[in-house]
């Protein structure tokens, strides 16, 4: 069902693009935002399809850790004009925690 929202979304997406072409898109303030939106869909389409198989707790812990990892390369290199804050052995002794979590949990 949220799989169908994002499809819903990117057949008005590509219904203002071929009755108005590109000049519809001109609203957008950045190209990260078409990114952002197509990551999205591959995201939710990704997650939908993996937890038939891997379940449910096991993809939101992924989606979760995923999250952090992003997070934690952004605040280290200082990605997107944002100030450096580089990582520190909790934040990674934290992200292996999870790690090792996730193996436990996929091997039970």
């Amino acid at each position: 069902m949220i799989i169908g929202v994002s499809l819903a979304q990117a057949l008005v997406g590509i219904l203002l693009l071929l009755r108005n072409g590109w000049g519809a898109f001109a609203a957008i303030s950045s190209p990260w935002m078409l990114l952002a939106g197509t990551l999205g869909v591959i995201i939710m389409f990704s997650v939908s399809v993996s937890i038939g198989s891997l379940g449910t707790l096991s993809v939101f812990i992924l989606v979760m850790l995923g999250q952090m990892i992003t997070s934690s390369v952004i605040d280290h290199f200082g990605l997107f004009g944002l100030a450096r804050i580089p990582m520190t052995p909790q934040k990674l002794g934290s992200i292996l925690v999870i790690v090792l979590g996730i193996w436990g949990l996929m091997r039970s």
